[in-house]
């Protein structure tokens, strides 16, 4: 999950340039005179150069405007774009062949791939997971990267803390996804992944009754979608029923949780749900074949 090292190389080529810019203009750091001496600043004053850099964007377009050390136009865009940082406490819930994944707890919560840079994030704070730290992430060539410093809490998870995050973290990515760039806009995967994702279980459907409300009450497309899924769970019970009295091959239609008809064949059904169900209702309809076993 490291980057490639001509790309790390890039990164503090032009990040500690500006840390000590940053150090300067608000006064943190004196007698500094060199970017590579910013790795020499005891980490709590570094700290301090970071909080000042990240709380006031306007440094990042200070310094590509006055372009100290004669960056070329695009190191310079590159510069420019970290002011799109993203400072917060992440949870890191998994570790990928070439990311981890970051989980941010705003709301909503979102999945971030980062690349780590020298060391690997399991070197740096093992591989228990989940781990919460604090830390800031950058757009770099099209990627998400942290900026090299990230400040792990020493925190035991118990198990419902750490369901409660797992549960959080497959939402965001029914969601959005993992994002693995700001280049690209974060968009809903979207709705008919989360749709589903709410649909999951009999406790999911409860605590997420709102939100599947608003999910198909403003999109047609949702509502079959949530019928047809729901269709298959009333199925199964059904089938259960039907293998308990007695009847062999049928099918049968299912229109909100009661079925509408039945025939010996798929054809049958469907011919009599054109002829007693509203045409503005059929799509709504979950046909299924039940099959008495021998």
């Amino acid at each position: 999950m490291k980057l490639p090292e001509a790309e790390i190389k890039l990164f503090y080529k032009l990040y500690h340039p500006l840390l000590l810019y940053a150090a300067r203009k608000t006064g943190q750091v004196k007698n500094v005179a060199l970017a590579g001496e910013i790795k020499q600043i005891p980490l709590k004053k570094l700290n301090e150069v970071r909080a000042a850099l990240y709380g006031q964007s306007g440094l990042f377009d200070d310094f590509t405007a006055e372009n100290p050390l004669k960056f070329s136009a695009a190191e310079l865009e590159t510069v420019r774009l970290w002011k799109n940082f993203i400072k917060d406490k992440f949870y890191v819930v998994r570790y990928q062949r070439d990311h981890a994944v970051f989980l941010a707890g705003d709301s909503p919560a979102k999945a971030y791939g980062v690349r780590c840079l020298y060391s690997s994030f399991a070197e740096m704070f093992g591989s228990d997971l989940p781990i919460l730290l604090e830390t800031v992430l950058l757009p770099f060539q099209g990627k998400i990267i942290y900026d090299g410093l990230a400040a792990p809490f020493n925190i035991h998870f118990g198990g419902g803390v750490r369901q409660g995050i797992e549960e959080s973290f497959k939402k965001a990515r029914a969601a959005h996804g993992v994002i693995m760039s700001f280049d690209a806009p974060v968009e809903g995967q979207a709705d008919v992944a989360l749709l589903k994702f709410y649909l999951r279980t009999q406790a999911s459907r409860e605590e997420y009754a709102a939100q599947i409300h608003e999910l198909i009450q403003r999109d047609r497309h949702l509502m079959a979608l949530y019928h047809q899924e729901m269709g298959k769970i009333t199925a199964a019970s059904y089938k259960k029923h039907l293998k308990e009295s007695g009847v062999k091959n049928a099918w049968f239609g299912i229109l909100e949780g009661i079925i509408i008809a039945s025939g010996a064949t798929k054809a049958q059904v469907e011919k009599l749900v054109q002829d007693i169900v509203p045409v503005d209702k059929r799509d709504l309809v979950y046909f299924f074949q039940f099959k008495a076993r021998s």
